[in-house]
């Protein structure tokens, strides 16, 4: 699931550096959506039962057969590379053997028990609590890259318990993102009497980004995620009321509204506004996101579903080929067939969202942590931004061939129709 993402270390995103010159890449774009040119959708409606399809999908009754070293893919990489501790210590691989037997894989699908998420929690392939790292003295390795990380899945996140942890701390789960181990603490046993209410339930997903939730009794219940969704039960003066997993849960209707939004410029530029800026975290790292989560969580609340990684993201929409053009031919049909807010712009470990062209330069909003430099060093970047396709091609440190622009491989569409699809085939062709 997560082989994506060492292309990410490596290519482009990366740890902090940079000489004398700077930590930190210059943003000379505006950091605030409203410069950013209007969004004119294309698709007229969307259907978000396509969307619970996906969120509901470890609830479905058959599971498919699976081979169990695909699922535990993580475990042979762990035994035969060398991994640190956040203090910079070799982890002893008799950790890792420690740690593969307490994941009780000859359990695998014993339980098939539905269950609920009912905490804000990381999905982690291998059930440890400590951070994993590569090579944390490198630029482009350590903190944020904590291997161990898979996602975070929110509240009220619907997974099948395959099994328990020898000791129980964790479980081994299916979510829409895929398996993984869980905090048992952080999970709740429900019947198919609540599972067939929890998909026929009226849904609110958030506006504000870490909202605060509370219980019945004004305790903090949990922190409210954009690109979430959580069942209600009643909007009552200006306050969603609602449960799931035995959690009950009020939360104000000026931070959450109802599931999906409608799609178009004043919603859409909102979610954006929300996660701007957000600090980067590789697979969730301290509950925030990388460039694929951050995709996940624009589209997620208009009913929009996209895979985890970056690479399947880009092949869900319709997927075109541009890793033969130069930097020049990429950006002139960047500009004249990429629909702003619709188009993903791909590159092996890395997702953009092209949100149209100001002053004749092509934008993206991604979250990134930072450019490679001619020595191997890194210039930080490290949160969710709105930057040019060629950020960097003024720095001496950075080489051409390291540009976000040199590396792009492939434009994905939400939505082109047949004449759309035969001009941009026609434009690539005679390029």
């Amino acid at each position: 699931m997560r082989f994506f993402l060492y292309f990410f270390v490596f290519f482009f995103l990366c740890a902090c550096g940079g000489g004398n010159l700077g930590h930190y890449m210059p943003l000379k774009t505006p950091q605030n959506v409203n410069f950013l040119p209007k969004f004119s959708p294309s698709i007229a409606q969307i259907d978000a039962q396509s969307y619970k399809k996906h969120f509901f999908a470890p609830w479905n009754d058959n599971v498919p057969k699976l081979d169990e070293k695909e699922v535990f893919w993580a475990f042979e990489g762990y035994l035969s590379k060398d991994y640190y501790f956040f203090n910079k210590r070799k982890i002893p691989k008799s950790f890792f053997e420690k740690a593969i037997s307490n994941a009780n894989t000859q359990a695998f699908l014993t339980l098939k028990q539905k269950a609920i998420i009912t905490q804000n929690t990381a999905l982690k392939n291998l059930p440890v609590g400590t951070a994993i790292l590569q090579e944390p003295f490198k630029d482009g390795e350590g903190i944020p890259f904590d291997y161990v990380l898979d996602s975070i899945l929110n509240f009220a996140t619907p997974v099948l318990i395959s099994h328990y942890t020898q000791d129980k701390r964790y479980a081994f789960v299916l979510s829409e993102a895929g398996w993984g181990f869980v905090q048992s603490a952080h999970l709740k046993s429900v019947s198919n009497l609540r599972v067939e209410h929890y998909k026929k339930a009226k849904l609110i997903t958030p506006i504000v980004e870490r909202a605060l939730a509370y219980d019945e009794n004004g305790e903090f219940a949990f922190e409210a995620r954009v690109g979430a969704i959580y069942p209600y039960d009643e909007l009552k003066n200006g306050v969603y009321y609602g449960q799931a997993g035995g959690v009950k849960f009020q939360i104000s209707a000026s931070n959450a509204t109802e599931f999906p939004l409608e799609f178009d410029d004043e919603r859409l530029k909102n979610q954006m506004a929300q996660l701007l800026n957000r600090p980067y975290g590789w697979g969730g790292y301290d509950d925030e996101r990388d460039c694929s989560a951050l995709m996940r969580d624009i589209f997620a609340p208009f009913g929009l579903y996209l895979p985890r990684n970056s690479f399947a993201q880009s092949m869900a929409w319709e997927r075109f080929d541009i890793s033969a053009l130069s930097n020049s031919q990429k950006a002139t049909l960047i500009a004249r067939y990429g629909k702003p807010y619709e188009t993903l712009l791909y590159l092996k470990g890395h997702i953009v969202l092209y949100v149209g062209a100001v002053n004749g330069e092509n934008l993206a909003f991604h979250s990134v942590w930072g450019i490679r430099t001619k020595d191997d060093g890194r210039i930080l970047i490290a949160k969710s931004v709105i930057t040019t396709l060629d950020i960097g091609k003024d720095d001496k440190r950075v080489a051409k061939g390291d540009l976000l622009l040199s590396r792009l491989e492939a434009m994905s569409f939400l939505s082109l129709n047949e004449q759309e699809k035969a001009k941009l085939r026609k434009a690539l062709e005679k390029r």
